[in-house]
C-alpha cells in the first residue's frame, strides 16, 4: 500500500495577469443592413455594399470570461429602379451608412495555447444616416450583437479571429488581433 501527498502551490491572481486584446475585422453585411437592403431591391439589383469595418478591445476578466467594446461601421447604397405603389418603375437612389458602439461579453469554451473557441453578446447604440432621393434621415437605434461562434488562431500577441455573428455586426468578419 502506498500513499501520497500532493501539493500545489497557486500564485496570487494578478491584474497584469490577465491582458486585454485589441482586433480589426472586415466583414460581409451585418442581418439588420440585409432586411434593410432586402426592402429596396429585389435580387439586389443596384445594390452596392461599402463593408463592414470594426475595431474591437476585450479585457480578459477571467480565462474563460472577457468585457470589452467595440465600434463598427457599415454603409450600402442603392441605385435603381423600385416599383411604385402604381406598378411602374421609378428611379430611386438611397445611401445609408451606420456606426455602432456596444458593451460586450465574450465566453471562451475552448481555450489552447494556439486556439480559442469563444461566444459573445454585445448590446449598444447605432446611429444611422440614410439619405434617399436627396432628403436626410438621421436617427438612433438600439444596437445588438449575438455571435454564436468566434475563433481565434495563433500566438498570444498576434492571431487571427473569424466569427459568425448575427444582428447589427457582420454576418461573417475576419481580422487580426
Amino acid at each position: 500500500l502506498v500513499a501520497g501527498v500532493s501539493y500545489s502551490q497557486t500564485e496570487p491572481w494578478r491584474w497584469s495577469d490577465k491582458p486585454g486584446s485589441l482586433s480589426i475585422t472586415i466583414g460581409s453585411p451585418s442581418t439588420y443592413s440585409l432586411v434593410e437592403s432586402n426592402n429596396l431591391a429585389q435580387l439586389h439589383q443596384g445594390l452596392s455594399y461599402f463593408g463592414s469595418y470594426t475595431i474591437n478591445y476585450d479585457y480578459n476578466i477571467l480565462r474563460w470570461l472577457s468585457v470589452g467594446a467595440r465600434g463598427s461601421y457599415e454603409g450600402w447604397q442603392f441605385k435603381g429602379n423600385l416599383l411604385s405603389d402604381e406598378g411602374s418603375a421609378v428611379y430611386s437612389f438611397q445611401n445609408c451608412h451606420r456606426a455602432s458602439v456596444l458593451l460586450d461579453v465574450r465566453f471562451t469554451y475552448i481555450n489552447r495555447e494556439k486556439v480559442q473557441l469563444y461566444s459573445g453578446v454585445g448590446l449598444g447604440i447605432s446611429y444611422l444616416f440614410k439619405m434617399v432621393e436627396g432628403e436626410k434621415f438621421n436617427y438612433m437605434m438600439v444596437a445588438g450583437a449575438l455571435i454564436p461562434i468566434g475563433i481565434h488562431v495563433g500566438a498570444k500577441n498576434v492571431y487571427a479571429l473569424a466569427e459568425l455573428g448575427l444582428g447589427t455586426e457582420a454576418l461573417l468578419s475576419m481580422g487580426i488581433g
